[in-house]
């Protein structure tokens, strides 16, 4: 579930984050600042910004669907030049 948020992420796809947290209910810490930082990249032309995840961990590995952990993910955007 995390990695296709970070896959939209990526993509500075904000409809697509939007949409991702409405229909998983996932609570990310961080989801106004990355909605932020979306728009911003939107705004200014997303060809010109390139984001990846440089780091990814879970508190524990989930055994079942009722079990949580928290996801940890490290990310840089950069102005491609």
């Amino acid at each position: 579930m995390d990695r296709d948020g970070m896959e939209l992420i990526e993509n500075h796809s904000l409809q697509g984050f939007l949409d991702y947290i409405k229909d998983t209910k996932n609570t990310i810490c961080g989801r106004n600042p990355i909605q932020l930082l979306l728009a911003i990249i939107e705004e200014a032309g997303a060809d010109g910004y390139q984001t990846k995840f440089i780091a990814y961990k879970q508190s524990e590995q989930l055994k079942s669907k009722k079990g949580s952990s928290v996801s940890y993910a490290s990310s840089l955007t950069v102005l491609k030049l």
